[in-house]
């Protein structure tokens, strides 16, 4: 889906209201740069708790493209902020 538009795409994966944390998530990570297109821009995560960080920062060692422009926000506020301006936030 992300492929069918000419124009870049952020993801915010917002987990400020989670209880529990993505199960198989490694199992996923695993696969995400296989169907990373060049339109991706920012992954943006909200309020993510430590397992989270942990996962993100595998993430970035299997999946480097996908998490190439990785933000962590404590609110969805800030997530909009980010994506209004690019690589402000990027860390």
């Amino acid at each position: 889906m992300i492929a069918s538009v000419n124009h870049s795409v952020d993801k915010i994966f917002d987990f400020s209201r989670s209880a529990s944390s993505p199960t198989s998530a490694l199992a996923v990570l695993q696969n995400l740069d296989r169907q990373h297109t060049e339109n991706e821009r920012l992954v943006i995560i909200v309020k993510p708790n430590n397992y989270i960080k942990t996962l993100c920062n595998i993430g970035r060692k299997l999946a480097p493209k996908t998490f190439a422009n990785l933000v962590f926000v404590d609110s969805i506020n800030q997530a909009y902020q980010a994506i209004a301006t690019p690589f402000a936030l990027v860390r």
